[in-house]
């Protein structure tokens, strides 16, 4: 039976999926977290939810320092369209092509996120871009594991402690699957995105969703939600989410002290925004978008070499890149004001998020300061 305390749970959900007789549930707390519920009368103390959670057991760093890239997609269309340089795409496509699935991250109809499959490009559009929300997995563990058996190639792609969490879950390796993980910051509730949703549309239906508009170039993102109320269209540094997210107020409590940090990940491939790694490289992005990629396995460095002919890289500096994306290795303080701020979001049911911000954000117009804080995020971002 697992035992956890809520600020180490990552809430991946694994140990639900794991559970043979079905008495785990995860159900979300009043800041819109989920964590295990366990109904005792039901437990059987086989321990499968224990050897699939990703808190419970860390393992030894890797000791081998990953190899490291710079990459940009050379399709513009595509670069267009993700976060950063398109480096996912051109590995869930070239999955797809060779009759594989991919799994990653996708908006459902209410603007939540779940993990779902893909099997063709129009399925493959939805899991691009970044969600600056945690994702519900469901039963992804165990359909990953029927697809894996049965033969078939399966890109699975996640924070890093839902893809440790898959790699814990199967329990043994699979030539056939590919993990990718990405430079994490953290994971918002989705009890705050959906207020905040409602508060930018006016309570009002949602058409879209775009944490990284990249229109006024990759550096200076916008966050662009259309509703029927008309669009709403925001440079991150201002739009009072992304403000409440880079300055840590809104995060689960376990990503302060992250067990899938530095090489303490079981992913192939770790992909991220090259934030600080964009001048004098032979890549010319042009302001468009630039992947920063970390090759961790045999499994990552073919993956990687097979996508040679769409995407064009050069080799960078680890430091480098650690030193502009820290992230990558550290979890981030809690900051004091955070419990107070998710107070002040919760428990007003108008909750002036613009207000919420002005208090408990970085000042939007130290731009200095926002792009510092931006060079620790991630979501990529799945771009």
């Amino acid at each position: 039976m697992i035992d956890i305390r809520k600020d180490q749970c990552v809430g991946c959900g694994a140990c639900a999926d794991a559970c043979g007789v079905g008495c785990i549930s995860m159900l979300g707390d009043a800041e819109g977290f989920a964590y295990p519920e366990i109904d005792k009368t039901k437990c059987v103390n086989c321990g499968a939810c224990d050897k699939a959670c990703p808190a419970l057991n860390v393992g030894n760093e890797r000791e081998k320092i990953p190899g490291t890239l710079l990459a940009v997609n050379r399709d513009e269309a595509v670069v267009g369209a993700s976060s950063s340089g398109g480096v996912f795409s051109a590995l869930a496509d070239k999955v797809i092509s060779e009759g594989g699935i991919v799994c990653g991250a996708a908006f459902d109809s209410d603007f939540g996120v779940h993990h779902i499959f893909a099997e063709n490009s129009d399925e493959l559009e939805k899991l691009r871009t970044s969600k600056y929300v945690q994702s519900n997995t469901g039963d992804i563990y165990s359909v990953v594991r029927r697809e894996l058996k049965s033969g078939r190639k399966v890109l699975f792609s996640g924070t890093p402690c839902q893809v440790n969490a898959m790699r814990l879950f199967l329990g043994k390796e699979y030539e056939n699957l590919l993990l990718v993980d990405f430079i994490c910051h953290g994971v918002p509730s989705e009890k705050v995105w959906h207020k905040y949703l409602n508060a930018v549309s006016k309570g009002s239906k949602v058409s879209s969703v775009s944490f990284r508009d990249k229109q006024d170039g990759w550096k200076n993102y916008s966050v662009k939600i259309k509703s029927e109320a008309g669009e709403y269209k925001s440079l991150f540094s201002n739009d009072p989410y992304m403000r409440l997210f880079l300055s840590d107020n809104i995060l689960r409590p376990s990503c302060y002290s992250c067990p899938a940090k530095g090489n303490n990940r079981l992913a192939d491939i770790t992909i991220a925004d090259a934030w600080g790694m964009d001048e004098n490289n032979p890549l010319d992005s042009n302001n468009r978008g630039l992947s920063l990629i970390f090759v961790r396995t045999p499994r990552g460095d073919a993956a990687i070499n097979n996508i040679s002919d769409v995407v064009k890289m050069c080799a960078a500096d680890y430091n480098k890149a650690v030193a502009n994306n820290p992230s990558a290795v550290k979890s981030v303080p809690v900051p004091p004001t955070r419990q107070k701020c998710m107070d002040a979001i919760l428990s007003d049911e108008n909750a002036d998020f613009v207000k919420i911000a002005e208090k408990y954000a970085f000042h939007k117009s130290t731009a200095q300061k926002a792009k510092s804080l931006l060079k620790r995020a991630v979501r990529k971002i799945i771009k």
